[in-house]
């Protein structure tokens, strides 16, 4: 999604749709941070990974899930309790 101009990349004003009126603006609101969110981190995960190449042994993000995935993008979301107790 391209930035509008003096708004930060990734912030919930780039993904909620101006004008709207949400029926319950609190979930809405959380989404969009949470998606803007992902979009930060997956942009500085991938520079990371361009800036020190295969020095990165893997791109991970812990979350508070129940299933491990890999994104498309090739980053492992693990959840915490995976790791132990």
């Amino acid at each position: 999604m391209a930035e509008r101009r003096g708004e930060i990349a990734g912030s919930a004003q780039l993904i909620l749709v101006p004008g709207t009126v949400l029926l319950h603006p609190e979930e809405g609101v959380f989404d969009a941070m949470l998606s803007g969110w992902t979009a930060q981190m997956r942009r500085h995960l991938n520079w990371l990974h361009s800036a020190v190449g295969d020095r990165l042994a893997d791109r991970i993000v812990i979350t508070t899930g129940e299933f491990a995935y890999r994104r498309k993008d090739g980053v492992a979301v693990i959840p915490l309790a995976l790791l132990g107790p």
